[in-house]
Parts: structure tokens; sequence; C-alpha cells
């Protein structure tokens, strides 16, 4: 199986830093419709939360996602990185980005069945960059 590499759009939104916080806005958009992929949630500050979405796409789920202040980043491009799980692919894929000079704003992954499944996150400036390495280090 090659890499499969998409250019994806991540929304962002903020929650209280609280218990059920999150599943509150998970279960409203799930009820719109959606079919997540990718879910990330970090602490953000006093009380806060940060969270990463996505695919967040059909009428209803725009509509429910942006009642809650969810929106696509619009500085940031992620690219849905999908392929046969190699020892070492997180650190190729970073090192990579660093030595042409490319900042990861985000970088998330996970491996099973010996597939791994990734999504990172680069500067809108640097994105077509950022996907001609990709390809050209995963790629055969």
């Amino acid at each position: 199986m090659q890499f499969k590499i998409e250019k994806v759009d991540v929304w962002m939104g903020m929650a209280a830093d609280k218990p059920g916080a999150l599943g509150e806005m998970l279960e409203r958009i799930s009820k719109a419709g959606a079919q997540l992929e990718f879910i990330f949630a970090r602490p953000a500050g006093k009380d806060q939360a940060v969270f990463f979405l996505a695919p967040v796409k059909g009428t209803a789920v725009l509509k429910a996602a942006r009642t809650m202040g969810i929106k696509k980043s619009e500085q940031m491009v992620s690219f849905r990185i999908h392929g046969p799980d190699r020892a070492g692919l997180g650190a190729k894929i970073a090192c990579a980005m660093g030595s042409e000079g490319i900042n990861i704003s985000g970088f998330s992954g996970m491996t099973m069945a010996k597939q791994c499944l990734g999504y990172m996150g680069v500067n809108k400036k640097d994105a077509a960059r950022a996907q001609k390495i990709l390809k050209k280090i995963l790629q055969p």
C-alpha cells in the first residue's frame, strides 16, 4: 500500500476545561450528522481547552459547528497522511520539514494493524512545499 497524502480542513474551537464540556460539544456536532475522524483536545490556559476536529462537512454539521464557535483554521493547512506503518516515520517527516525550514504547527499520529494515520499542520505559506516534501519522502 502506498501513502495517501491529502490536504484537509481542520476546524478548531474553545471549550471550558471541565468534565463533560468536550462531550457536550461532540454530542451536539454528532447529532448534526458529523462523522469525525480526528479529535484532539488539550488545555489552553486558565479554565479553557482548545480542540481540533476533522472532517467538518455537510450543511447541518457546518451550522452546528458555527453556532458553537468552531472555525476552520485560516492560518494553518493540515495534511492527512495514511499508509503502511514504518519505524521512525514521525521523525523522518519532522526532520525533513525542519531541514527545509518548515515549522510544524501540529502533529499527531497513531498506528493500528500495521497502518498509520497522521495529521500534520503547517503555516499556510509553507503548504505547497510541505506537500511536495511529504510526497517525496513517502512515495516510492
